[in-house]
């Protein structure tokens, strides 16, 4: 031994353990909680914000815009024949359907040009044909083709979804 081993007393004295009390358990329990709830909320937000904006790209797509109808201005009335060249009168309203409010202002500029295409083609029906529901659907499906076809000449988009008659008499 050493001439210092007897200065030091290397007997060792258990060292007597003091309870903690249960407050000093519950305190460290509610301090772990509250980083366990910060950590978690700031998980969250973190990815909602990266996320939010891809899902809000998403449902734009998805989520239709409001359907708008465009009524022409001014009834379309022209004369046709039956079998028996009979002359026949048919007026008909037409509103045009879309999700584009740009159509509101084209259709106003060229209601003269549309008009026109559409009084063509309605004086080329016949009588018996139109008498009969499938010759009505026959005839909205030749009108949205001709509008089609002048809205995407004058404004290079198909804008237009869909034709309906608002008025449809022959007599």
């Amino acid at each position: 031994m050493s001439r210092y081993d007897d200065d030091l007393n290397l007997d060792f004295m258990p060292i007597e353990k003091k309870k903690l009390g249960k407050w000093f358990w519950i305190s460290i329990g509610i301090v772990l909680a509250f980083i366990m709830i910060g950590l978690v909320s700031f998980l969250m937000i973190h990815h909602y914000q990266s996320t939010g904006s891809q899902v809000a790209e998403k449902t734009k797509s998805i989520v239709p815009t409001k359907t708008l109808y465009v009524p022409l201005e001014e009834e379309i009335v022209v004369g046709i024949n039956d079998d028996a060249g009979t002359q026949h009168h048919l007026n008909i309203a037409i509103t045009l359907v879309t999700r584009d409010e740009s159509l509101i202002k084209l259709t106003k500029k060229h209601q003269p040009l549309i008009v026109n295409d559409l009084l063509a083609l309605l004086g080329t029906q016949e009588y018996r044909l139109l008498s009969a529901p499938q010759g009505k659907v026959a005839l909205r499906e030749k009108a949205l083709k001709v509008v089609k076809a002048i809205v995407k000449e004058q404004s290079g988009q198909d804008i237009v979804e869909s034709l309906l008659f608002t008025k449809f008499v022959m007599d």
